[in-house]
């Protein structure tokens, strides 16, 4: 992927693939896809930013340690690459975020036309549903019988009735 693919030649556009939400958005959560999305929005046309940690959670109205945990799941499933930067004396400079091309198994399992996958769910038989090796068939469904104040006391409900 390529910054010149991210960006819109319309000002101010920018775009992120669709399996990213499909995909990956129950994964990743709110501030992993937020994440991601501004990583998409500040990248340049080599795919590369370098936003500082304290940047993105300012900029998301969130918290470093949340950003960190974001950052960790996207590199995790393949999204991102990053890179420690140093400056001249060794020490730490900044990172460099690379957008990565999404894996293409994610792109084979979205088109149903190339991955022929079993269906989800099967078809219940309702004859073979069973509960304690018992079928439920012909059972009473629906509200139990209601005890009479007499049954409760019996039952050491006595508490109930002292008011």
């Amino acid at each position: 992927m390529s910054g010149d693919e991210l960006h819109d030649a319309r000002r101010g556009v920018f775009w992120m693939y669709d399996d990213i939400l499909d995909v990956y958005g129950a994964k990743l959560g709110v501030y992993g896809i937020a994440v991601y999305a501004l990583l998409c929005r500040r990248a340049n046309a080599r795919a590369t930013c370098w936003p500082s940690l304290n940047g993105i959670a300012r900029d998301l109205n969130t918290s470093r340690p949340t950003v960190v945990k974001a950052l960790d799941a996207l590199e995790a499933y393949g999204l991102i690459r990053r890179t420690t930067r140093r400056d001249p004396k060794g020490g730490h400079s900044s990172t460099l975020y690379t957008l990565l091309e999404v894996p293409p198994l994610v792109k084979e399992i979205n088109n149903p036309s190339k991955c022929a996958l079993p269906p989800l769910v099967k078809e219940i038989d309702t004859k073979e549903d069973t509960i304690k090796g018992r079928h439920n068939e012909g059972r009473r469904t629906g509200p139990k019988k209601k005890e009479s104040d007499a049954d409760r006391r019996r039952e050491g409900y006595d508490w109930l009735f002292d008011r």
